[in-house]
């Protein structure tokens, strides 16, 4: 940690976000407004009073010449995690690794990887890892009206309630490439949501190419079960997990199927939201769905 220490370090910035205290620091201060959309949304600075809990170091490489090879490296606290010429792949491993350790290390706060929208005051949850097609998703949910919450994970807390995670939409070039774009919610004319809300509807789905939209209505056991393996630390504190997953889905519908295009499975979804209330588009209410 010493000889990091040494490297020569410009900047720091210093942050609390669901109780967990983490620094990264740069060596060229010009990079600042680079590094801030892959740093966690809602985060609260830090004074220099406050002790960091995790520190990451970022080093970015200067070019000299074309003739040689520049390396941007990324250290967590002693330990190297990330070394590469591009340095867009580095902030994505920082991004990475920031998120699961909040997802780790969060108080009273419980991390499912989903994409969460609002719709009529309850939020909409779609569980997957990556490459399962929930951003395609929420970004159509958001298209069409609802409240960004997040692309990447659902944080519940112990009563059952999710809170924004509101990232930078991370969109693949194609389905199956690992690189992704950042965009503002603003971009696909959205709006995030500030405040923990309900959980109205499960959306167990993956993408299948050619695939149809005919969904099940299924069990909150399901429910549980589709949550469960997309939570992070569901192998490490299974009782705790197992009862704010039973508390999440409670008051829920659950519908799981494979699906195709993103539009289809969104105008479905939410014109049988519609139907279920006179209340004027608007302004929907989020029903309890018995069949779609």
């Amino acid at each position: 940690m010493k000889k990091i220490d040494r490297l020569g370090w410009a900047e720091e910035i210093a942050f609390r976000i669901f109780g967990v205290r983490v620094g990264v620091r740069i060596n060229n201060r010009d990079s600042l407004s680079r590094i801030a959309p892959f740093l966690p949304p809602g985060r609260i600075p830090l004074s220099r009073r406050e002790a960091i809990e995790r520190l990451y170091s970022l080093k970015i490489a200067a070019t000299f010449s074309s003739k040689l090879r520049y390396f941007h490296l990324l250290y967590c606290d002693a330990q190297r995690i990330a070394r590469s010429e591009d340095l867009d792949a580095v902030l994505g491993a920082l991004e990475s690794d920031v998120q699961m350790y909040l997802a780790q290390s969060a108080h009273g706060k419980l991390f499912v990887h989903a994409g969460v929208v609002e719709w009529g005051g309850r939020a909409i949850i779609i569980p997957g890892r990556s490459f399962s097609g929930k951003t395609t998703l929420v970004a159509e949910f958001v298209r069409a009206g609802a409240t960004y919450y997040s692309d990447e994970f659902a944080v519940f807390d112990k009563s059952g309630r999710v809170y924004p995670f509101s990232k930078s939409l991370g969109i693949r070039e194609t389905r199956d490439s690992p690189r992704q774009t950042k965009y503002s919610i603003s971009e696909y004319g959205g709006i995030a949501g500030t405040q923990p809300i309900p959980v109205g509807l499960v959306l167990a789905t993956n993408y299948q190419r050619g695939g149809r939209w005919c969904p099940s209505r299924r069990s909150e056991g399901t429910a549980v079960l589709a949550l469960l393996e997309n939570t992070v630390t569901a192998r490490r504190e299974p009782e705790l997990a197992l009862g704010i997953l039973s508390r999440v889905v409670r008051s829920a519908s659950i519908l799981q199927g494979e699906r195709g295009e993103a539009r289809h499975v969104v105008s479905n979804v939410l014109n049988e939201l519609r139907s279920y209330t006179e209340i004027p588009e608007e302004n929907p209410t989020m029903p309890t769905l018995e069949t779609v």
